[in-house]
């Protein structure tokens, strides 16, 4: 049945990006001339890709077949590793890779394969043929040539993979043009960097003494989905390099976050704490990426939303814009966060508890709203209760969010600084530099502690 629904909906999708309507001269005309535009497109494309791999062949691959070759003079490793991979319209090729678990070291040698056409200069990931599973849309991806450079590597580079493979690659598939690949090329360099080689996976991850849930987005989804369901009552909270400075020296806030039912991960910065680490972090599960997820769990399981915080009438612009955008979603109630929490608090938890929700979203700032979630956690009746920080100036549009293709690049930071210097230099300016020496100290005193044991 999911599989039969599946391929409904691929159909569908199919008919609609088809020029297939016949009948008039006027349809007819159309379709030459759409297919003379593809047609230019591929020549285009081809005339791109080699003009592109063939100096790549000589910069790149081989001088790197030269130095494997002069090691394994010296010690016998061998050079190529050959295997079987889908290729057009999802036939078995069969292609040599160099022997390295880098990643770009490793595929150098495509590029040959790309001038005799065999796979793309840009398309979907190069997987090993049989890996994937026998679903319509992998039928529907694997029409075309796989590509070395491709969008999920730049999503998983980042950690804002929160799609999925698939649904990544059918992004790009659907939304692919000549100058779409040429930026998926360049920003595949910087991604390269951001990528975890040969890191060690955690389940669960001590940074500064604070842990953390090394998992997905869908993952942490799921959490709170079967946490409402059985109601289990859970805490969750988010930690940044800022969140991590202020866990230093506040000692409250760190027990806070202590016991919490589960932290996330949020910001490039962690993912670059955990390559100084020698850890792999899975994914950014950052509160941001995570609302609109949250709106379509909502809307699916009738699950209700209460927003508390921000200034007043920012969570109502959130509410209004989401009930446009998520269709079904269902808010609850909404408040401000200006009142006074050592007097006023008793009456906002009676009217959070009457609204009865699911997910209580709380946007009052680290460390304030963990503080608060977890001093009043008994009294609220929400079956999950999420620490959000400035969630609701973005949805609510008072501030507009980084692109996309600075967030893949771990750049948002950068952005946020341009908004507003005046607030954000110290956070950033200071607080990044501050939170690499304490990571690095830290990782010293790891290191000390498991050589002393």
């Amino acid at each position: 049945m999911i599989q039969e629904r599946r391929k409904n909906d691929l159909d569908r999708i199919e008919s609609n990006l088809s020029d297939s309507v016949q009948g008039t001269f006027r349809a007819s005309a159309k379709k030459i001339v759409s297919v003379s535009c593809r047609g230019m497109a591929l020549i285009l494309r081809r005339i791109f890709e080699i003009a592109i791999s063939l100096p790549l062949i000589f910069l790149f691959t081989l001088p790197i077949g030269i130095a494997k070759f002069a090691k394994r003079i010296f010690t016998g490793k061998p050079v190529f590793e050959k295997k079987a991979v889908y290729g057009k319209n999802g036939a078995p090729l069969e292609i040599v890779f160099f022997n390295s678990r880098r990643y770009f070291v490793r595929k150098a040698s495509l590029f040959v394969y790309v001038l005799t056409g065999k796979i793309a200069l840009v398309g979907i990931g190069i997987e090993d043929y049989g890996s994937r599973p026998d679903l319509p849309e992998n039928a529907y991806l694997l029409r075309d040539k796989p590509g070395i450079f491709n969008l999920w590597f730049v999503r998983e580079s980042g950690k804002i993979g929160h799609e999925g493979k698939i649904g990544t690659e059918w992004e790009y598939v659907f939304r692919r043009d000549l100058s779409k690949d040429i930026v998926l090329i360049l920003k595949s360099i910087p991604a390269a960097l951001m990528r975890s080689e040969g890191s060690a996976y955690r389940p669960e991850i001590n940074l500064l003494n604070v842990k953390f849930r090394n998992m997905r987005m869908l993952e942490a989804l799921e959490f709170m989905e079967k946490s409402i369901v059985s109601g289990d009552r859970k805490k969750v909270f988010f930690i940044n390099p800022d969140c991590l400075n202020k866990s230093v020296s506040d000692r409250e806030y760190a027990d806070n976050l202590a016991k919490s039912d589960i932290v996330l991960p949020d910001g490039s910065g962690i993912n670059l704490a955990c390559k100084i680490m020698g850890t792999h972090l899975i994914e950014n599960v950052n509160g941001t990426d995570m609302f609109p997820f949250i709106c379509r769990l909502s809307a699916e399981k009738s699950f209700k939303i209460f927003l508390l915080g921000a200034k007043p009438g920012i969570a109502d612009a959130v509410r209004k814009n989401c009930e446009s955008n998520y269709p079904g979603v269902k808010f609850c109630g909404v408040r401000d966060g200006y009142f006074d929490k050592a007097k006023e608090s008793a009456k906002v938890i009676s009217e959070i508890n009457e609204a009865d929700p699911d997910f209580l979203l709380v946007a009052f700032g680290a460390p304030y709203q963990e503080k608060w979630i977890t001093e009043h956690f008994s009294a609220l009746g929400a079956r999950v209760c999420i620490g959000v920080g400035g969630l609701f100036d973005f949805y609510s549009g008072r501030i507009p969010r980084a692109p996309k293709w600075m967030r893949e690049l771990g750049l948002e930071w950068i952005f946020r600084l341009l908004q507003e210097p005046a607030r954000m230099w110290k956070r950033y300016v200071i607080g990044n530099p501050l939170f690499v020496f304490r990571v690095l100290k830290w990782k010293a005193f790891m290191e000390d502690s498991n050589g002393n044991k």
